[in-house]
């Protein structure tokens, strides 16, 4: 069976652990997968629970691939497929707006907002806080020597590579 990594994207969201993963492992191993995980740019996209779940369950997965042109964006699906039909608790919703903010600056904190289950004055906080996550990192990147500099790129080349195209 082909191994999948789970796409930058599906990482907004917290994995399931414990009793609440294990119930999924045993569902699965008594019903079957029910509903198909869903690949892009051959990784998971939407299902990472479900594909560790039948893993863990010895249950052939069953994919099917994100459809851009009925699905809008990658991020758009991620969020709509998540946001509601998962228990958040407000730190990890807020946690999700700071990742979507980081991965698109531009967008409004309303839009976020509604995607996320959060007012806007929530996210205006959060976004606060990116913003100055981002100026400390870009501080401590001045003061990097070159060995450091290095060992950052290599440790994340694959996502700076995904971002440099």
């Amino acid at each position: 069976m082909t191994e999948y990594k789970f796409h930058l994207l599906a990482d907004m969201f917290p994995l399931m652990d414990g009793d609440e993963f294990d119930n999924l492992v045993d569902d699965i191993k008594a019903n079957g997968l029910r509903e198909p995980i869903v690949l892009h740019e051959c990784m998971v996209l939407d299902g990472r629970n479900r594909y560790r779940a039948c893993l863990k369950a010895g249950v052939e997965p069953k994919f099917r691939n994100f459809d851009p042109v009925t699905e809008s964006s990658p991020e758009a699906f991620v969020v709509s497929a998540n946001a509601h039909r998962r228990h958040l608790n407000l730190e990890q919703k807020k946690e999700v707006a700071a990742k979507m903010l980081r991965q698109n600056a531009q967008a409004s904190d309303r839009a976020i907002g509604r995607m996320v289950g959060l007012d806007n004055k929530t996210v205006g906080k959060v976004r606060d806080r990116v913003n100055t996550e981002l100026k400390e990192f870009k501080e401590t990147w001045k003061v990097f020597g070159r060995d450091q500099r290095r060992d950052f790129a290599l440790t994340f080349k694959d996502e700076l590579r995904s971002l440099l195209g």
